[in-house]
């Protein structure tokens, strides 16, 4: 299973190929700024609204890589999901954002 936190059309195909791998793909994007192929090819999509303006710097989370900074936060409390089921993640990603 992969979470992708952006709204980048580029990642559509990404997103296509690790479906062929038979792998669960959820994006994650704020409302104002996502590609409409991308969310269309995701299996599950999670809206940010309240983006965190403040800049941190870019690093890795263990497997999890973090292109954007804002989403450093994210990435570290879904990294932390004790059982990663596709639901699991779709459920602890909303509930951060809320």
């Amino acid at each position: 299973m992969f979470v992708i936190v952006s709204g980048d059309g580029g990642f559509a195909a990404l997103a296509k190929k690790l479906h062929e791998y038979g792998k669960t793909v959820i994006g994650c994007a704020y409302r104002s700024a996502v590609n409409k192929t991308f969310q269309a090819v995701c299996d599950e999509f999670v809206w940010i609204t309240d983006p965190e303006e403040k800049v941190q710097p870019v690093h890795a989370l263990g497997q999890i890589g973090v292109t954007d900074s804002r989403n450093i936060r994210l990435a570290e409390q879904v990294a932390k999901v004790p059982e990663p089921t596709p639901e699991n993640i779709v459920a602890k990603t909303r509930e951060i954002l809320d």
